[in-house]
């Protein structure tokens, strides 16, 4: 199965369906978060989503694009429960983003009008996984405070 998400919207609604894949505590893997074409706009809707995760204690396992520690810094005290972020960093490429629940894989593109594409299938979502944690191993730490 594979959706199709356009604009800021589209992208809450496939988080949502993410969301609903994770039963409380599980992880959700980002591997290139970044902080979006139009930071500005990102943060009128991404708070709002990840409030959602905070809730329902779903910890956050992300590969954040290094130019972009400041920006992660900055979220985190604004916004962040900083408990449910596990947070490191490498030099990956923007603006996708590639985010991986427990039978979904989502695909960010996070330009001035954002797509991401759902996609249901296991097999997609470990091959995905697999390169996140070979990634994970060769990312530096973020010190979140």
């Amino acid at each position: 199965m594979c959706k199709f998400f356009k604009g800021w919207r589209g992208f809450q609604q496939a988080l949502l369906i993410i969301l609903d894949d994770l039963k409380s505590k599980e992880t959700y893997f980002v591997l290139g978060l970044n902080a979006t074409e139009n930071p500005e706009e990102g943060l009128l809707h991404i708070p709002k989503i990840a409030k959602k995760f905070d809730e329902k204690k779903i910890v956050r396992k992300i590969i954040l694009k290094s130019s972009d520690k400041d920006m992660m810094f900055k979220y985190l005290k604004e916004y962040g429960n900083k408990k449910f972020w596990d947070i490191k960093h490498f030099p990956t490429v923007e603006p996708l983003e590639i985010g991986m629940s427990n039978n979904y894989v989502i695909l960010n593109l996070l330009e001035k009008e954002p797509i991401s594409i759902l996609i249901k299938n296991k097999n997609i979502r470990d091959s995905f996984l697999h390169y996140f944690n070979t990634i994970w191993k060769i990312s530096a730490k973020l010190k979140v405070s």
